[in-house]
């Protein structure tokens, strides 16, 4: 008898220890940016993004420019996105960090543009300001406008709410970079989005900074 509650005493003990360890392990685990950026560095980076349909198709001439040139730039093909969006994902050469950089037409003449920046060994998800880019006249300079007045302008004359820059903003990180990578390698879509909750965001969507303009060719 007295055995038998030693082994159950045991059996108990060891299986809260693989739980316990489970979850560390779990926790630990890395989500969708963090193999994008770990994809990257790797000799095998040309197989791996290329299995990824939505995206451009990646050349030894696109790695070779990262090497020498710093950056890589890989944009998903323009069929796979919503009508009126541009998204494509940036490695910087310096620095542990992906940045998705993304534009949606809001008419002719004007887009916002939307950038966010994962710090790879932060495990920080930043959310850039938006800001205005303004063709008034094809073939002659545009503008970049920073500042809240003119950002909120522009954006209410389109009938645009902050909601609805977070459904944009939502839609270019989960349906288009974590579901299609996720897809790709073999992952279930939920548990990737879910693995998007062990890093940290920063939201400065609309932290702008005032009366900052710049001209573009």
């Amino acid at each position: 008898m007295i055995k038998k509650k030693l082994v159950y005493f045991g059996g108990g003990i060891l299986l809260l220890f693989l739980i316990v360890v489970s979850y560390k392990y779990l926790s630990k685990e890395g989500n969708v940016m963090d193999e994008i950026y770990k994809a990257a560095t790797r000799k095998e980076a040309l197989e791996i993004f290329n299995q990824v349909p939505e995206l451009e198709e990646v050349s030894y001439e696109n790695l070779s420019e990262f090497e020498n040139f710093g950056g890589l730039r890989i944009p998903y093909r323009q069929e796979c996105l919503k009508s009126g969006f541009k998204v494509k994902l940036y490695f910087p050469k310096e620095g542990d960090k992906i940045q998705i950089k993304s534009n949606i037409e809001l008419n002719d003449t004007t887009k916002v543009i939307i950038y966010m920046s994962y710090d790879y060994k932060k495990r920080n998800m930043t959310l850039e300001p938006i800001h205005i880019s303004y063709w008034p006249t094809e073939g002659e300079m545009g503008t970049h406008f920073y500042d809240s007045e003119t950002v909120y302008g522009f954006l209410e004359k389109q009938e645009i709410g902050e909601q609805d820059i977070k459904e944009y903003q939502n839609y270019i990180l989960y349906d288009v970079v974590v579901k299609t990578w996720a897809v790709a390698h073999g992952e279930d879509y939920e548990q990737a989005r879910k693995k998007m909750e062990n890093c940290t965001f920063v939201d400065n969507t609309f932290l702008f900074p005032e009366n900052e303009t710049s001209s573009v060719e």
